[in-house]
């Protein structure tokens, strides 16, 4: 390969012998009338050596190397173990509401992929995976470059949760207590897992649910991947989104109901874990949420007084600052927990003191209430985050910044046992009437959560 000192040196002498030509050949031009042949069979030659060098370039340059694909062992992750006394079992199943038009998509009737989570009597043959392979490798494919990774470092389809697949259900003589759950937006349901399996192995029914089409990818039984199609995140969308977000939960508490009868709703007719019917207590039902989950959770609540108790985890009540929720204009008169994070533009911590939809929400809300801040926190807090960049860090260096930017600087190991605890609690106290003496006073065991008053 000719190197660049020697090529530059090779252009420079041409470049000078074709304006020499030009030059002689112009003054000549000027006084005899006509150029020399000399001259001219000089400027040819240059011309025919300068297109034979850049052909030569050309031919010995070798070709930008494409990037490969990361083809290393894929980093595997492990969820932390639920502290409950139960064992725990899940189940997939896929909804298809017949009288409802997708609003996201058109010619297509509404469907949902939810998971069951549920205190069992024992293992069964295997566990659950954390991701579906198809979601898996569209989230790998499309979400994880944000983070700094390269798609395959990680397998997200290759985490095996802590539930049992289709395992027999524990008995419970007044039935489990229900909570429904309803993730981030475009956030898939399953970044919500370890406090759910938390909850489950402490006697609760969970429910996540899937908002499809909003939901970054949603995989389906028949291995079709659906993606989301929502793009201008203007006021007419997240108001729609919201809409749409609460008749979801309310139709899932109808399948529940139905599931409570003796019926089968998944649309397959897939097997349900045997005792499940039985076990549903519909009469104590509580939702939570993270981000756009959470003020679904606050709107289902307004909406439908089949919920009794619930929990928004960082979700605005609405589209800021114009457009406030009913709920946060209205309040609600059934229990309900705020959890935030971080700080705001000014410097102050996010809570119902300094943000307008949470304000009104909290002056407006009669029932009992509790707002708990963790300034160090950052919005991804309150989803497996907390648990899975710490572990992703440790065996990849992800950027301090991504981190910051997305789980905060917050004592990762504390944050999230108090995250679990602090929601168990909550539910505890008002789905079992057992008291919780948590939730009166800040903790010792958990400097980086603050009660707002």
């Amino acid at each position: 390969m000719i190197q660049p000192i020697v090529l530059c040196v090779i252009i420079f002498s041409f470049i000078y012998a074709i304006y020499f030509g030009i030059t002689v050949n112009s003054s000549t031009k000027i006084v005899n009338g006509k150029s020399l042949p000399v001259v001219r069979t000089l400027v040819a030659l240059v011309l025919i050596f300068m297109i034979t060098l850049v052909g030569t370039l050309l031919w010995t340059t070798p070709p930008v190397e494409k990037e490969e694909p990361y083809t290393s062992e894929k980093i595997i992750l492990e969820l932390p173990k639920p502290t409950g006394q139960h064992e725990i079992g899940t189940t997939e199943i896929h909804l298809v509401d017949d009288t409802r038009v997708d609003p996201w998509v058109k010619d297509k009737v509404r469907e949902l992929m939810i998971s069951i989570w549920y205190p069992a009597q024992r293992e069964s043959e295997e566990k659950a995976l954390y991701m579906k392979p198809g979601a898996a490798k569209h989230y790998d494919e499309n979400t994880v470059t944000t983070i700094g990774l390269d798609p395959g470092q990680i397998d997200l389809s290759g985490i095996v949760t802590n539930a049992w697949v289709n395992a027999l259900v524990a008995n419970s003589d007044e039935g489990w207590p229900v909570i429904l759950y309803s993730p981030g937006g475009t956030v898939p349901r399953n970044f919500g897992t370890a406090v759910v399996e938390d909850l489950a192995s402490r006697g609760y029914v969970v429910v996540t649910v899937d908002h499809t089409y909003e939901t970054s990818a949603v995989e389906f039984p028949d291995g079709r991947v659906e993606t989301g199609k929502l793009k201008d995140m203007n006021a007419e969308t997240v108001l729609k989104m919201m809409d749409v977000r609460v008749d979801d939960m309310k139709y899932v508490l109808d399948q529940l109901a139905a599931i409570q009868d003796g019926k089968n709703p998944d649309y397959e007719q897939r097997r349900l874990p045997t005792g499940l019917d039985k076990v549903l207590n519909l009469s104590k039902v509580g939702i939570f949420g993270h981000s756009a989950g959470g003020a679904t959770s606050a709107q289902v609540m307004y909406e439908d007084d089949r919920v009794d108790a619930g929990i928004d985890m960082d979700g605005s009540l609405g589209y800021m600052p114009d457009y406030l929720l009913p709920v946060a204009e209205y309040g609600l008169s059934r229990p309900f927990m705020l959890m935030n994070s971080g700080y705001n533009d000014d410097g102050e911590v996010d809570s119902h003191l300094t943000a307008k939809d949470r304000n009104s929400f909290w002056k407006n809300s009669t029932g009992w209430k509790l707002d708990l801040a963790i300034p160090n926190g950052a919005h991804y807090t309150f989803t497996d985050y907390q648990i899975l960049f710490p572990l992703l860090n440790r065996k990849l260096s992800i950027s301090p910044r991504v981190i910051q930017q997305s789980i905060g600087t917050a004592d990762p190991d504390q944050v999230f046992e108090a995250q679990r605890n602090y929601i168990a609690s909550f539910f505890d106290l008002h789905l079992k009437d057992i008291p919780q003496p948590l939730l009166d006073s800040p903790s010792t065991l958990y400097s980086e959560v603050e009660f707002i008053k």
